[in-house]
Formats: structure tokens, sequence, C-alpha cells
């Protein structure tokens, strides 16, 4: 408004207003979570637990490192990935919030369980905690033959095969598990407000 000389005789006319309306959240229902970890089994209820009790998308479970999970008290102290790699335009630099979760009884069992062995680790030279059956990583983007990139998610893809067993009709995506998760934290009269 400040760069115009003169407004617009219409401004103010409603028709010339721009709304929307907040974006409904999706979430899963209490039936749908028990049926849901009913049917995992190993990996997949690992990555379950994982968006449940560390608010976890699929690129934060294939970047978790080794040096971020303390393997005695089964925590995990670690940046997320979204945030970790930006940049603030002023300096260069961002502070990045670390988060540090207490691994629920189960999660750790089946993190200890799943975490990559030492010969892949040194085969591959990574930290990376949780590799595929082929010592890759979960979540990757890779240049074919043809030049063109794919991207390649173990995490969402035995997420659908489990989503398609036991709800083929519904399609929510993996994050609807961390949004329901920080929902029903919200809800609590002690701990909502540790919800964000």
């Amino acid at each position: 408004v400040e760069a115009m000389d003169n407004l617009p005789r219409n401004i103010d006319q409603t028709d010339m207003h721009i709304s929307y309306n907040d974006a409904e959240i999706v979430l899963f229902t209490r039936d749908e979570v028990k049926q849901l970890f009913d049917g995992a089994a190993g990996r997949i209820k690992l990555y379950l637990l994982l968006s449940l009790n560390c608010a976890m998308l699929p690129q934060d479970i294939s970047d978790l490192q080794f040096d971020e999970v303390d393997w005695t008290k089964g925590r995990i102290t670690r940046k997320r990935s979204k945030t970790r790699k930006k940049k603030n335009s002023n300096n260069g630099t961002r502070k990045v919030p670390m988060v540090d979760y207490l691994l629920w009884d189960e999660t750790f069992e089946l993190l200890s369980e799943f975490r990559s062995s030492g010969e892949q680790k040194l085969l591959l030279s990574n930290n990376t905690v949780l590799l595929n059956a082929n010592g890759q990583p979960l979540k990757r983007t890779d240049i074919g033959e043809d030049g063109k990139i794919n991207n390649t998610s173990n995490i969402n893809t035995a997420y659908n095969r489990l989503l398609t067993k036991i709800h083929p009709a519904e399609k929510k995506p993996l994050k609807t598990f961390r949004a329901t998760a920080a929902s029903k934290l919200d809800e609590h009269k002690d701990y909502g407000r540790y919800a964000q």
C-alpha cells in the first residue's frame, strides 16, 4: 500500500478481500491407531512408534545418527532434519532447537533390534542408525540411467502396504501419526503445553 500514490477506489469492497479457511487437521482415531499397531510388526511398528513417540517424519527416521541416541538411557537428542539445514539470511547461521525424547520401552527395544550393524557402518562409512536390507538409507534420492530423479522411501512403502492391508480405502499419510500424537498431547490438562 505504501508503494502506491493512489489506492484503487474499490480497495475497501468486501469482494476484493482474500479470505481463507484454516485447513482441517487430519487425525487418526484411537481405534484406527490400535488397528494399525495390531497389524504392524517389526520395522513398520518401529516407524509408527518413532512418529508417535518422537514426532518423527520419514526423513527424520532415515537421518537418525548413532551419536544422537543414548543407548544406555534410551533417549534421542537431535535437531530435526527439516530445520537443521535451514540458514538465516542475516548471518548465515540459525539457532535450531535441540529436541530430547525419552523413548518408550517398546520404541527403544525395536530401535535397538533394528539398528544397523557395525559391518554396515564400516561398509558405508556412515553413522546412520536405520538402513534398509541392502544397507542403504531408508529415504534417498538417486538419478536413474535415464537422467530422471528417483525418490525412494522404504518407510512410506512399508506404511502404505500396512495401510492398504488395514484400511484399503483410507489414505492418511504417515505424518498424520505425528499430528495425532501432538493433538492428543495438547488435550492433556498437565502436559498440553508441551504439544508444540
